[in-house]
């Protein structure tokens, strides 16, 4: 939540695990700063966590995450994944 991991500030980051106990940073670790881009403009959030993968064909489709803008207000996140999985 700091941006250690990242060097990029608050973000949300990316580690792996091969069997859910012991956890490395993952390559790019980078997933998101905390920023939602919306189709009328980008909105900064102060958290973006929780994050869950809804999968289709058993690839990655959406990203689930709760966000909020202050301590009393938060909601939750779709969004849609769209690239090329190059096996890496």
């Amino acid at each position: 939540m700091k941006g250690i991991f990242t060097q990029s500030g608050k973000s949300l980051a990316l580690f792996r695990s091969e069997d859910g106990f012991n956890w490395q940073q993952a390559e790019h670790p980078l997933v998101s700063p905390l920023v939602i881009n919306w189709q009328s403009g980008r909105q900064k959030v102060n958290h973006l966590e929780r994050p869950q993968v809804w999968l289709k064909d058993g690839k990655p489709a959406v990203l689930f995450c709760a966000a909020d803008v202050d301590r009393e207000h938060s909601f939750n996140v779709h969004i849609p994944l769209n690239y090329e999985y190059s096996g890496n």
